[in-house]
């Protein structure tokens, strides 16, 4: 039996100032969106989700490279 794929696709819009920003995509990633989103039993890959872990680790991301 095979297991389903997620995919997750997510674009980070900066400033062409900006460093290169893969590390940091890579932490959203693994480090939010694995974590709190595709763990979360509840969570289905074809629709809409509310994590609130999620949004604040973003949030947290935004603040530090916010320029």
């Amino acid at each position: 039996a095979t297991s389903p794929c997620l995919v997750a696709q997510f674009a980070l819009i900066t400033s062409t100032t900006v460093p290169d920003m893969k590390e940091v995509l890579r932490h959203i990633y693994s480090e939010l969106f694995v974590e709190y989103v595709a763990k979360n039993p509840l969570y289905k890959p074809s629709e809409p989700f509310q994590c609130l872990k999620f949004t604040q680790g973003l949030e947290a991301i935004g603040k530090k490279y916010a320029t």
